[in-house]
């Protein structure tokens, strides 16, 4: 941070035009951009009593006995009378299709849908008898407003999709809180600044409604998603908002919906939940980019994919350039050489350290803001960002043709070829000989919400 302000004085005072400076100056302009939109940000309140009943599809695979019920439980409790249930139980869940497993309701569902989460879905859009279809997590929890909320934007003929607000039923251990700060952003800065566009770019799959009709004569795509030639298993969410918004319609962010979900039990079950979330970004930002109906919804839904794209990747190679010369004492400018005397270089370690932190927490106000003891724990996510969860980053767009689950037992088991562990080795390999040099960078350029 202060190396970049330093080259901003190099240029002010002497006209000197440094490329990490440059770099810099865009992250933080994206950044700013986002807080400007997000801040202007107000959900649907409409003016007239406006109400439509609801199918609620809850696809269900492996899912603790113990949080399935709470979960349907909670579902069915905070629903209207004229509002249904499906429980989309794939048909490899023995478990949950054993006699007694599930609730016995008179407004749950219980269908035996084929196996993957895509196949389910697609026939719970078919069986669902209301107008508006809302897709849930099997760990998801809904409170007395989620429902009649995530209803209100479609007043609008126009809307086709809605995502509600998901936040973190606890933030216990290591994993829960990584989850939560990159949750929160999203919620507070990422959606809020989309929605402004009508371009929400993924509609969150632990809570979103579309419309029924567009959602049936969508299936067979949504079905079909293929990347470099391999059907895709995983990022359905996404994959479905990409064809709203191929239809041409908005798809927008209502906070006031409220959904309440568990968070990864443990930091690996994070780390492979954030691989398969950037593998599905990656894909999902390359096949919209080729695409030419994504150029017409304005600028900031291509503008986001890019930055999703490019923005890490770009950067490492700029900050590896830039940071040798900071710690070496080489060609780091008129005034920061002033600042940097030969007998201070003990400190610069310090100032590094320093860089990293403040920048996290800055781009991590909106958070910070919110949950002030988040603060206790803004040193460890300043290391874990740029040294943990940018090399799975980075990992994920090498290997982003796995188009598998890495989750839920036998349906994320993948085979891992030859390619796979080259691309895993050249990057761990690029990280340990410039770990101290990137992290700089990538605190920076890194933001956990840009990929989903």
């Amino acid at each position: 941070m202060l190396y970049w302000l330093l080259q901003l004085c190099d240029l002010v005072y002497y006209h000197i035009f440094h490329i990490f400076f440059a770099f810099g100056l865009f992250c933080w302009v994206v950044w700013t951009i986002r807080l400007i939109l997000s801040s202007r940000y107000k959900p649907f309140r409409n003016g007239v009593p406006f109400t439509l009943p609801v199918s609620i599809l809850v696809p269900i695979y492996n899912e603790k006995h113990d949080v399935l019920i709470e979960s349907l439980g909670s579902i069915i409790k905070n629903t209207s009378a004229e509002d249904e249930v499906l429980a989309l139980v794939d048909v490899r869940d023995k478990a949950a299709l054993a006699p007694g497993a599930l609730l016995h309701h008179p407004r749950l569902k219980i269908l035996v849908a084929p196996p993957g989460k895509r196949q389910a879905l697609a026939a719970g859009f078919q069986a669902a008898k209301n107008p508006i279809v809302m897709v849930t997590g099997s760990d998801t929890q809904f409170d007395p407003d989620t429902v009649p909320e995530i209803v209100k934007p479609f007043i609008d003929p126009t809307i086709g999709g809605v995502t509600g607000q998901v936040v973190t039923s606890n933030d216990r251990g290591i994993g829960g809180k990584c989850y939560e700060w990159g949750l929160v952003l999203r919620n507070k800065m990422i959606y809020p600044a989309m929605s402004r566009s009508n371009t929400v770019h993924v509609l969150n799959g632990e809570c979103y409604a579309m419309r029924r009709e567009l959602a049936l004569t969508l299936i067979p795509e949504f079905l079909n998603q293929k990347f470099m030639g391999k059907l895709c298993d995983s990022g359905d969410d996404g994959w479905m908002t990409t064809l709203i918004l191929k239809g041409n319609f908005k798809t927008v962010y209502q906070s006031t919906s409220i959904a309440y979900t568990n968070p990864p039990t443990g930091f690996g079950e994070f780390l492979r939940q954030q691989l398969r979330w950037n593998r599905n970004s990656t894909r999902r930002s390359l096949m919209v980019l080729s695409r030419g109906w994504a150029y017409k919804h304005g600028f900031m839904y291509p503008f986001h994919m890019v930055v999703a794209l490019l923005k890490l990747p770009f950067w490492v190679i700029v900050v590896v350039l830039a940071a040798v010369r900071f710690f070496v004492g080489q060609d780091i400018g008129v005034v920061a050489a002033s600042w940097f005397d030969p007998e201070w270089h003990m400190f610069r370690p310090f100032i590094f350290i320093f860089g990293v932190i403040l920048i996290r927490a800055l781009r991590g106000l909106p958070y910070l803001i919110t949950e002030p003891k988040a603060f206790l724990f803004l040193p460890a996510y300043a290391f874990i960002s740029p040294f943990i969860l940018a090399p799975y980053k980075l990992y994920a767009m090498l290997t982003a043709r796995d188009t598998k689950w890495v989750t839920r037992g036998k349906e994320g088991e993948t085979s891992k070829g030859p390619a796979s562990y080259v691309a895993a080795t050249v990057v761990i390999l690029f990280l340990v000989l410039s770990f101290p040099l990137i992290a700089f960078g990538v605190a920076l350029a890194d933001d956990e919400a840009d990929s989903y």
